[in-house]
């Protein structure tokens, strides 16, 4: 490869013992992208050369004569990039990096509108649940406003490395464009939504805010919940212990009733303790019956405070101007 058509390479010192070559190369680097540098750029080393006239050397395009020095037989250009093929090529990087910028956005911002759509989702479930047994679905509301979060923190994130990328193009196009350079890509036509995408910035950065406040209203629920699902498990434990209780205490009685005089007595004793036995499972039930209606008092009024908590939300209004 050639050195002028390597795209990497910003300078090039060339040598020439002869005017053929010289021209050759730079005819060639001029149609390139390249420049003879100012001798008043370089440094201290070359002053000793003598500046050839640049008219004599290259007749009509002979300009930018600082750039070229001979030195006995030889002749010595010193070659830059322009300014037109510089502001080309940080266009072109800021395009290629804007756009992936935006691809990562779009990615993002579908991820997270997926996860506000399951967080909808998991509120009409524990919306419109009847039954106060419902720990699992309260757990996953919470989950699903987590989810959301961490999604939209990811996609706010994404959205700030977009507007950075963005505001670069926006100043390597208005640089191009002074030099006469211009360029054709989608990705430009979001400029002109640069306010809208600030806009929508701000506006989910306040959305994460308020979801981010009914998590420990949302925890709150789950506790309720989950404390009356263990008053509700514990009653019908003692329940079905109390159950068993009053069938043996009508095996008991049955059996007494048809037994022999001499076993009369016996039997007689296994009724009283039967009937200790159920006593003392209905007195375990009643306390038990209390704490499952203070339980559920208490995850009612979660509720009501959670349901009003997430009607206060606020909605995502998102139009293009």
């Amino acid at each position: 490869m050639a050195w002028y058509d390597d795209k990497n390479r910003q300078s090039y010192v060339g040598t020439y013992k002869n005017d053929k070559d010289m021209r050759k190369d730079f005819e060639k680097a001029m149609a390139r992208g390249w420049k003879l540098q100012d001798s008043s750029a370089e440094s201290g080393h070359v002053h000793k050369a003598r500046t050839v006239a640049a008219t004599a050397m290259f007749g009509p395009v002979g300009l930018l004569a600082g750039g070229v020095f001979r030195s006995g037989g030889t002749h010595t250009l010193f070659f830059v990039r322009n300014e037109a093929y510089l502001a080309k090529q940080r266009l072109e990087h800021a395009i290629a990096e804007a756009r992936g910028a935006h691809e990562r956005l779009a990615r993002a911002e579908k991820d997270e509108d997926a996860a506000a759509a399951m967080f909808v989702t998991r509120r009409a479930t524990v919306e419109t649940r009847a039954e106060l047994v419902r720990e699992r679905e309260e757990r996953e509301l919470i989950e699903a406003v987590d989810g959301l979060l961490r999604r939209r923190s990811a996609a706010m994130s994404a959205r700030d490395q977009f507007l950075a990328a963005a505001t670069v193009l926006q100043d390597c196009r208005a640089v191009a464009s002074s030099v006469g350079v211009t360029a054709v890509d989608g990705i430009l036509g979001q400029l002109d939504q640069l306010d809208w995408y600030a806009e929508r910035q701000a506006r989910r950065r306040g959305l994460a805010d308020a979801e981010r406040s009914i998590l420990p209203v949302l925890e709150s629920v789950q506790r309720a919940a989950r404390d009356y699902l263990r008053a509700h498990e514990r009653l019908g434990e003692l329940c079905g212990r109390r159950d068993v209780a009053v069938r043996k205490v009508e095996e008991v009685r049955e059996t007494l009733g048809s037994a022999a005089p001499e076993k009369v007595l016996g039997y007689q004793r296994r009724l009283d303790q039967a009937e200790k036995e159920l006593a003392k499972r209905e007195s375990e039930v009643s306390p038990a019956r209390a704490a499952l209606a203070n339980a559920a008092a208490s995850l009612q009024s979660a509720m009501t405070v959670r349901d009003g908590a997430i009607a206060a939300l606020p909605v995502d209004v998102d139009r293009r101007g």
